[in-house]
């Protein structure tokens, strides 16, 4: 479904019509509330960030669970200035929601890479992706609970 979707998305955006941006997210401490407080509990806080991302989205935007702790986002008709900002504002809301991570002193939180589609871009569903990974790989090496956008190499 999230990929059929964002075909679409995608297709329009290269026809001129609107923009986008693709945000991966990768959960902070997510590893260690899993060893630690087993299975369950972390089952717990993917339901709860994934019905937090589900919440935090408008409309015509997309959430969908890639697998493990990593979690997509689409974010249709937004620029990557706007979608930085709400990211950021995902990422502080979703801190603490596994209460067990924070009795650890292990918070749960989120790094996010986002890459953006303007309109009329020729940029193909797998080019966004790695974009976006790549950005993700940036905020991780930042630490934890940081947002980057894909900017082209200069």
């Amino acid at each position: 479904e999230f990929s059929r979707v964002l075909f679409r998305s995608l297709a329009r955006i290269r026809a001129g019509q609107g923009c986008g941006v693709l945000m991966l997210v990768d959960l902070d401490n997510f590893k260690p509330l899993n060893d630690r407080f087993g299975h369950p509990a972390g089952d717990e806080a993917l339901v709860a960030v994934a019905r937090h991302l589900t919440a935090a989205v408008r409309g015509p935007d997309l959430v969908a669970r890639l697998g493990g702790d990593e979690f997509a986002v689409w974010f249709e008709n937004i620029d990557g200035t706007n979608a930085e900002t709400r990211a950021a504002a995902i990422g502080s809301a979703v801190a603490g929601l596994a209460p067990q991570a924070e009795a650890a002193g292990l918070p749960l939180g989120l790094s996010a890479g986002l890459a953006a589609m303007g309109s009329g871009e020729g940029v193909s569903l797998s080019e966004l992706m790695r974009r976006a990974d790549s950005a993700l790989y940036a905020s991780k090496a930042a630490g934890k609970g940081c947002v980057r956008c894909w900017r082209p190499a200069t």
